[in-house]
């Protein structure tokens, strides 16, 4: 018979470490499976290769709000609140403010175009930020910014896939 022999230290250069091989201070984690291991990026990772997507979707909603207090100016009587609360807009910030009506609104016998035509989330997290101190209308703009930037987030991960 032949003895065991002693078994060996994994840190000694005779035998190559398995898997791969991780830096001082690595964060990374190994992904376990049934085929080789691969490492898989902490999500810091991709926060900050998104910051140049996010810094040119603010530079692009801060050249609309230029272009909105433009508007402003030539056609609302220098009231910014006027193109930002231009088609559904309007709709959104009164649902906000004032909840759905108890009657549809009608028009010679006719339904017409009233706040019940919309769905409630926008209006609720409108009302939300409004908590804080702020107005409806900055409230508005701030809850549709935020969701553009995930929504731009999201699509743009959903590429890199």
């Amino acid at each position: 018979m032949v003895a065991d022999a002693a078994p060996r230290d994994p840190g000694t250069a005779s035998e190559p470490p398995a898997g791969p091989v991780l830096g001082p201070g690595s964060t990374e984690l190994l992904a376990s499976g049934n085929g080789p291991q691969t490492v898989v990026p902490p999500p810091r990772r991709w926060v900050a290769a998104a910051a140049p997507l996010i810094g040119i979707y603010l530079c692009v909603r801060a050249g609309l709000l230029v272009a909105d207090a433009l508007s402003a100016h030539l056609g609302f009587g220098n009231a910014l609140s006027g193109p930002l609360l231009a088609w559904d807009a309007h709709w959104y910030v009164q649902i906000a403010s004032q909840g759905y009506p108890a009657h549809p609104a009608m028009a010679s016998g006719q339904l017409t175009y009233n706040a019940a035509n919309f769905l409630p989330f926008f209006p609720v997290l409108i009302r939300a930020v409004e908590g804080v101190g702020l107005s409806a209308v900055v409230s508005a703009s701030l809850v549709s910014w935020d969701a553009g930037a995930a929504a731009t987030l999201l699509v743009w991960r959903l590429g890199a896939e």
